[in-house]
């Protein structure tokens, strides 16, 4: 059985694993459980449902509270 990793690139240019801990693309902290994150993506032209967290991931890049509030001033 053939046993693949998926890579994509994030839009900085980082690669993203699979099973990594999301992080925000500014400061590279690990975004937690709880945690206020905003999400760049396009929206979906599909509709229909899925696993949110896994689509937010593979579809998505996170910014934590505090960079976007510092972004935004």
């Amino acid at each position: 059985m053939d046993v693949r990793i998926v890579i994509r690139k994030n839009f900085m240019g980082g690669n993203l694993m699979l099973w990594d801990k999301p992080k925000c693309t500014y400061c590279e902290k690990e975004i937690k459980e709880e945690d206020v994150v905003f999400v760049k993506m396009r929206y979906p032209k599909r509709k229909g449902f899925t696993e949110i967290k896994a689509y937010l991931r593979n579809e998505g890049t996170f910014i934590c509270e505090e960079c976007f509030n510092s972004k935004m001033e």
